[in-house]
């Protein structure tokens, strides 16, 4: 993970800007370090060879309840120069999510603070009360089948 670190750090924000994104507003090394302890973290690069060179097409950052009751996808985020599967991503990284949430027994998949929630509503999420988070929060939510 060190080298999606530092290519998201480096050459990501080269590419923020008033049409795309303005970035967390903090560098992912600080939003991943403390968390690479956790065994059970859900952290997946998603990279991609272009022009022969090594892009980081997306990073997202999540980890189950204590109960595995669900997954809770935390961070995301897409590179904004040119990739290969330019509007695709988020698919990607939910499908990922979806298959490791059933692999350890998850029912759903949380997304929290989602930036652009009718991009998650075409894949299956709606609107959730996390009924253990006192101040609420912005939740979506897919339950996930037995298949």
């Amino acid at each position: 993970m060190p080298s999606a670190l530092k290519f998201a750090d480096e050459e990501w924000p080269k590419y923020y800007g008033g049409e795309t994104f303005n970035g967390f507003g903090i560098p992912w090394h600080e939003i991943v370090d403390p968390k690479l302890a956790d065994p059970d973290l859900f952290n997946l690069a998603i990279w991609q060879k272009i022009d022969g060179q090594n892009v980081l097409a997306a990073l997202a950052i999540g980890n189950p309840s204590h109960a595995r009751t669900h997954l809770t996808i935390k961070w995301v985020e897409r590179f904004y120069g040119h990739t290969h599967i330019e509007g695709r991503v988020l698919w990607v990284i939910l499908t990922c999510a979806e298959e490791y949430a059933k692999l350890i027994g998850c029912e759903r998949i949380l997304i929290k603070d989602p930036l652009a929630p009718h991009k998650y509503e075409r894949y299956g999420y709606t609107a959730y009360r996390h009924p253990y988070v006192a101040h609420g929060g912005s939740y979506l939510a897919k339950e996930l089948g037995n298949d």
